[in-house]
């Protein structure tokens, strides 16, 4: 049983999807960002991205999700207790 009224129970609703919104639009800000730095020197961005070497665990689940979310995926290996990321591109991902 729901102490909340009926208003109260829409208005957490309206919260619960604003928040989730922002949460949204902030990771894809970040990632955009992200994948902006690793593909400024490229020449095309749907082309394979070269691995970035990184010695941060979270740091390299970042970029992976960045990579991922713009070209469907990329690749982790660790190499000397740090990590490699990198990406076969778009083309490799989607089938195209």
């Amino acid at each position: 049983m729901s102490l909340l009224t009926p208003q109260s129970q829409r208005e957490e609703g309206i919260r619960s999807a604003l928040i989730a919104g922002l949460r949204d639009e902030c990771e894809r800000l970040v990632y955009t960002e992200v994948f902006n730095i690793l593909t400024k020197d490229m020449k095309h961005w749907k082309d394979p991205i070269p691995a970035v070497k990184v010695c941060n665990r979270l740091l390299a689940e970042l970029i992976k999700e960045s990579i991922t979310f713009f070209v469907g995926g990329a690749e982790i290996r660790e190499a000397d207790g740090c990590f490699e990321v990198g990406s076969k591109g778009y083309y490799h991902y989607t089938g195209a």
